[in-house]
């Protein structure tokens, strides 16, 4: 059924329907539907409305699980939001779609302004969002858990989307990975006589500083306390960008901690991540099917050597 006549009374169809886009923002979200259909929560329709982009989200991680090649149950609203089986194993899936905060408070994402004037680019302000969705949804599978409602063999994934905050898409690595594993910005060391480059990776990103001053770490994954979680699957894709490609836009990341691994390829997903950590825990590298690339503690006194 499409979702326009499953639910008509919701003003948020409605206003789609009727104002024109240059994209087509309903065929989009119609399409996604007909994964979802039959799967929503009891709450799906109200919420629709009061909180969209989080509906839109779990619609898409629905058509990626299906996609995949999953039969797939949805919650009856008092357990994960989806569930699937691979292997003789259960993999259960919570999804979530943070805010960029409340406005004007320090920790929030600040919007973009037009004009020439130069914006300092609130990378902290956009991993401590990530952040704290991979430790609210944590917190919910602890609780699953202490309620019987899965097992401590069933395999936990976080469904992330970046999509309410505005600024979060085309970094390199995705700040889904720099939130999780600690990979920052790219960077080179140059020797300052022979102007050649001796050193290139990616900096270390180990924790984000608030407003009032409080660390909060970046690395949840090199952390045993959570290696509950299997994974995280997130997304950078919208469906109001003009360029949408859900695939594309997703990425698997694979917790090195994690007792039970997710086998490769299970998900259908653009990019898939796995990090190796070395014996000593100073320097691990990240894989994937596009790109490898590695952290260093020790990158400090090789820049200060060299200088």
């Amino acid at each position: 059924m499409s979702i326009f006549d499953k639910y008509p009374r919701s003003s948020f169809l409605s206003e789609l329907t009727a104002s024109p886009h240059v994209i087509d923002i309903a065929h989009r979200i119609a399409e996604l539907f007909s994964a979802l259909d039959g799967l929503e929560d009891p709450n799906f329709g109200a919420e629709l409305d009061a909180d969209p982009q989080s509906r839109i989200w779990e619609m898409m991680v629905s058509k990626i699980l299906k996609d995949s090649g999953f039969p797939v149950l949805g919650s009856n609203g008092d357990g994960p939001d989806f569930t699937v089986f691979h292997r003789g194993k259960k993999i259960v899936v919570e999804a979530i779609c943070p805010t960029h905060g409340e406005d004007g408070l320090p920790d929030s994402v600040p919007p973009l302004f037009p004009g020439p004037d130069y914006q300092e680019v609130p990378i902290d302000q956009m991993l401590l969002r990530i952040r704290g969705a991979i430790r609210d949804k944590k917190l919910v599978f602890d609780r699953y858990r202490a309620k019987g409602i899965i097992s401590s063999d069933d395999l936990c994934v976080i469904a992330i989307s970046s999509s309410k905050i505005d600024r979060a898409r085309g970094y390199s690595p995705c700040l889904g990975v720099t939130a999780t594993i600690g990979h920052g910005g790219p960077y080179a060391v140059f020797d300052s006589r022979t102007k050649e480059c001796i050193k290139e990776g990616f900096l270390l990103k180990e924790n984000v500083r608030k407003a009032n001053g409080s660390l909060v770490d970046t690395l949840p994954f090199l952390d045993d306390g959570n290696a509950s979680i299997a994974g995280i699957l997130y997304s950078e894709a919208s469906v109001y960008s003009l360029n949408y490609d859900l695939t594309e836009e997703t990425y698997f990341i694979h917790n090195p901690k994690a007792p039970h691994c997710i086998p490769a390829q299970t998900f259908k997903v653009g990019h898939e991540l796995w990090t190796v950590l070395s014996t000593g825990g100073d320097a691990w590298a990240t894989y994937s099917t596009k790109m490898a690339f590695s952290v260093d503690r020790s990158i400090k006194a090789l820049v200060a050597a060299t200088s």
